[in-house]
């Protein structure tokens, strides 16, 4: 019997670029009829951030803090979120994963908006994600984020960061929004003309590189919750007005933006006040 001769199977042809493409490439005008809003809202505890996205369209919230447990909305309801659960069904807290699982299951679960609550947490999530799953140096565990050598642990927490942003903008396509919450806190900005300085904005990674600029370039409004005028008196005693407001444009000691909202800043004046939504959604 002849020995049997195994041949390697021709390759097969690859495609040309233009065989690649569905369709030929063509001029559009840009439009936001079936996209979603990219939001960033952040200020002090107990501001009302959280009672604020309540307000949002049809919002879902995915609790790493769980305060918005004893809100209600001005219609009497409770707020609605999306729990993680153990094989036997019992709630357990989320981890990075379970968010990311979270953020793609709303693309076909009954909700307009998508509430993180908080950006803040979910940066420790990713760093625990980035130690756990991550191998430091030849191959050994890792400890902490310093176990992968000086500044290459916070280029891991970005690039991980990053695929939420990369989730959340499976949603902004199909016109659904997103909502991030953050704590404020002073961040240090670099100023190659100067001191540096203090400028209050989301508490997030702000070295190299920075999550913090990454999710502020990504978002189409920042919005930052705080009291209507505070100064200092001469004895260094806080003084001002109580009443809350909505910043969307940026001051030099803080951080705020919309590409879309002119007025500035938007009244907050009680938890049923929805002003900002009337002009980031347009119902006004």
């Amino acid at each position: 019997m002849p020995p049997t001769i195994l041949t390697r199977p021709p390759a097969p042809a690859r495609p040309t670029t233009q065989a690649q493409r569905s369709q030929p490439l063509a001029i559009k005008r840009w439009t936001d009829t079936h996209s979603g809003e990219k939001i960033i809202v952040y200020g002090e505890t107990g501001m009302g951030k959280s009672s604020l996205c309540i307000l949002a369209p049809n919002p879902v919230f995915i609790p790493l803090d769980d305060g918005a447990r004893k809100l209600i909305h001005p219609n009497g309801e409770r707020p609605l979120y999306i729990p993680n659960t153990d094989a036997a069904g019992n709630e357990i807290p989320h981890t990075f994963q379970t968010v990311r699982n979270a953020l793609n299951a709303c693309l076909t679960l009954d909700c307009e908006t998508v509430v993180i609550d908080t950006a803040t947490l979910l940066e420790y999530l990713a760093e625990q994600h980035v130690i756990k799953t991550l191998p430091a140096a030849q191959g050994s565990q890792a400890v902490n984020i310093e176990s992968y050598g000086y500044g290459k642990g916070y280029k891991h927490i970005y690039d991980t960061m990053r695929l939420v942003l990369l989730d959340c903008d499976r949603l902004i396509a199909i016109g659904k929004n997103v909502i991030f919450i953050a704590q404020g806190t002073n961040n240090r900005i670099s100023n190659p003309g100067g001191l540096d300085y203090l400028c209050d904005g989301p508490r997030l990674y702000n070295g190299k590189p920075s999550v913090l600029s990454m999710y502020c370039e990504w978002a189409d409004h920042l919005l930052r919750v705080a009291y209507e005028q505070v100064s200092a008196t001469k004895e260094k005693k806080a003084t001002g007005s109580t009443v809350r407001n909505i910043y969307t444009k940026a001051e030099i000691y803080f951080m705020a933006k919309s590409r879309t909202v002119d007025a500035n800043p938007v009244t907050f004046a009680t938890p049923a006040d929805d002003s900002i939504w009337q002009f980031v959604f347009k119902k006004g």
